[in-house]
């Protein structure tokens, strides 16, 4: 059986990288379909307008191709909730929490990110892997 996985935004901004490295890494992780929060969505079109300055029709084809291999979910209240509690019980910064909760809440065994303590078990359930190590 494959781990469900959760793909934080450093994760699918590689995919637009130069570093060949990361990026066929990202790649490999979208090739298993992870889950992606809107959270991620909204801060990779973030990073795409204001630091790497796609024009409006690159960046709506970037996540077409983002939006064929990854599940998108969303998120709520009782997530924002439970993203202030994982904050203080495991030192996370709050968007970081947020995106941790919306993997639990989405049932993963990973979470990939390159910005948080790999190897650190959430709940005894999902681990944070960076995946670039």
């Amino acid at each position: 059986m494959h781990a469900k996985v959760f793909a934080d935004t450093n994760i699918i901004l590689y995919l637009l990288s130069d570093d060949i490295t990361k990026k066929t890494r990202a790649k490999q992780i979208l090739s298993n379909r992870p889950i992606i929060s809107l959270q991620v969505a909204n801060e990779f079109t973030n990073v795409c307008i204001k630091k790497l300055k796609l024009t409006p029709d690159e960046l709506l084809s970037s996540l077409k191709i983002i939006e064929k291999y990854a599940v998108f979910v969303p998120f709520g209240l009782a997530t924002i909730h439970q993203a202030i509690e994982l904050q203080t019980r495991y030192k996370l910064q709050y968007y970081d929490s947020l995106i941790v909760a919306t993997a639990l809440e989405n049932d993963c065994d990973i979470l990939y990110s390159e910005d948080m303590q790999h190897g650190m078990l959430i709940d005894e359930r999902m681990r944070l892997v960076n995946p670039f190590l």
